[in-house]
């Protein structure tokens, strides 16, 4: 189903008429509910890394409202990432008619458009465990107490 689908079928199913949060399975963010829970939808918690290239960049206004999504390249370059977590309302998925879509690629670029998606940047530990690599990382500093640098 996707992003996208599953979520809607998620608000389908459970009867959601508000806003909620959803988070990536596959990725530790030390914080930044408490924050997101303060936003209005639609908010996507972002983080700072030093390297985007795995992720692709997301492009910020002077009042965190996101201008565009960089897809992911080779350049090394500095800046914001979606940290895989978002909060957004229920009324986005009220007519799916139960086709698969993808959040990241369908939803969030028309809300860009539209000019009416915001960043809440987050200042945690952070790591998408997606890959056999990083997550045998995380792993090890979770074994370690959090100590250092993810």
């Amino acid at each position: 189903m996707d992003t996208g689908g599953a979520i809607a079928y998620a608000v389908q199913e459970l009867g959601l008429d508000e806003d909620f949060l959803v988070a990536n399975a596959d990725t530790w963010l030390g914080s930044g509910i408490c924050e997101l829970e303060l936003s209005s939808s639609p908010t996507i918690a972002v983080v700072h890394l030093d390297d985007v290239s795995r992720y692709g960049q997301v492009k910020l206004d002077h009042e965190n409202r996101i201008t565009s999504f960089q897809e992911k390249n080779t350049g090394g370059v500095s800046g914001w990432v979606n940290a895989g977590l978002c909060r957004l309302r229920a009324d986005f998925f009220r007519n799916w008619d139960g086709s698969r879509f993808s959040l990241e690629k369908q939803t969030f670029p028309k809300f860009v458009e539209r000019g009416e998606l915001s960043a809440v940047i987050i200042n945690a530990d952070f790591i998408d465990i997606g890959i056999p690599e990083d997550y045998q990382r995380f792993c090890s500093w979770i074994a370690t107490g959090r100590k250092g640098a993810l």
